[in-house]
């Protein structure tokens, strides 16, 4: 739903991240924005502002868990337990408020440049428990989700518990040709066996949270976050991760292609914008409210540069994957195409006089 680009704030002097849709208004933003302010945890990113096209939001100087896992493969159990832990602690913050994230996964955590996880994107998040459309990610659904099934915060604590085993791991717990045949594997087969240097209380741990029957997990995510954090979990001999590769400017010409398109948002404002190539995916989010009366503030005018993030040669992998399944669907922004502009005709030259006789 958007793509998600690095923005500076002029009227309070910051950065920021911006997630637009510039194909049509889409009252969705509302329903995320909405959700997004109820929530205050330090895991959780925040939003500044909204409108029909966009969401501004806290910018998070890092990289998604995503494209750590590609460019680097398996974490060390002692970070993997400790990034699942922190995620676990927001999840319980949204859980404590009524919401289902039900789209966890490593492109929906960021992790900043001094290592700590955030939580980000509820495009598809449902207010209350008890919601039966099908949303969210194969490789990391839930049993019950995958079936249709009213989702609850169990239905979290079992996503995240996949995201734990990715990264212990290096690959999802399951995957297949397309989103069905990985939904019925999740359903239906035994989890494959985490690596033999994975601590036991940190296997258990993730075996319980992706336990078929939700009855099954632990019962809460704050219990689930309790059992990442425990010190046998964590090894002091082994080496920390290595810090989140910085940002690297890429064109200006791409980047005043966009600057038009992104325009149209701003109210007014100038904006010259910057890609963060968001993985947001997933399904169509649920129904969204009513959108409210245009009587929202004006956003800031915002200016930006466009960047992205250097990504070292991707690792051969030790286990042979498939393809990976289609994410949710993004709606890309089209900036408009300069007209040409035609040249002038020249001016028409005079007809030579007739000779003289």
């Amino acid at each position: 739903m958007g793509e998600v680009w690095r923005a500076k704030d002029l009227r309070l002097a910051r950065t920021v991240a911006i997630k637009a849709c510039l194909s049509e208004p889409d009252a969705r933003f509302t329903a995320e924005a909405r959700v997004m302010a109820s929530l205050h945890h330090p895991g959780i990113v925040n939003i500044y502002d909204y409108g029909d096209f966009y969401l501004v939001m806290e910018f998070v100087d890092g990289l998604p868990l995503s494209s750590i896992l590609d460019e680097r493969g398996a974490l060390d159990p002692a970070t993997a337990a400790r990034l699942m832990s922190e995620v676990a602690q927001a999840l319980q913050a949204v859980h404590d408020h009524g919401i289902v994230h039900r789209d966890v996964k490593p492109a929906n955590i960021l992790v900043d440049s001094a290592g700590n996880a955030k939580l980000t994107d509820f495009g598809v998040a449902a207010n209350g428990g008890g919601v039966d459309t099908v949303q969210g990610t194969a490789r990391y659904m839930a049993p019950e989700q995958a079936m249709g099934h009213p989702v609850t915060p169990a239905a979290d604590v079992y996503a995240l518990g996949a995201v734990a085993y990715h990264c212990l791991a290096g690959l999802p717990p399951f995957d297949g040709e397309d989103p069905v045949q990985i939904a019925l594997h999740h359903i239906q087969d035994a989890l494959p066996p985490l690596p033999s240097e994975t601590p036991p209380a940190l296997r258990d741990a993730v075996l319980r949270a992706m336990a078929k029957d939700p009855v099954d997990r632990f019962p809460s995510a704050a219990a689930f976050a309790d059992a990442l954090a425990r010190p046998s979990n964590v090894d002091p001999t082994l080496p920390a991760m290595p810090p989140v590769a910085p940002l690297r400017k890429r064109s200006r010409r791409a980047a005043l292609a966009v600057a038009a398109a992104i325009a149209l948002i701003a109210m007014g404002g100038l904006l010259i914008a910057a890609n963060l190539n968001d993985t947001s995916s997933g399904g169509s989010p649920i129904p969204p409210p009513a959108a409210p009366a245009s009587n929202h503030p004006t956003p800031s005018p915002l200016m930006t540069e466009q960047v992205r993030r250097s990504a070292p040669p991707t690792p051969t992998p030790a286990r042979t994957t498939t393809s990976p399944s289609p994410a949710r669907t993004t709606v890309s922004p089209t900036p408009p195409q300069p007209t040409p502009t035609e040249p002038a005709s020249p001016p028409p030259s005079a007809a030579p006089a007739p000779p003289l006789r």
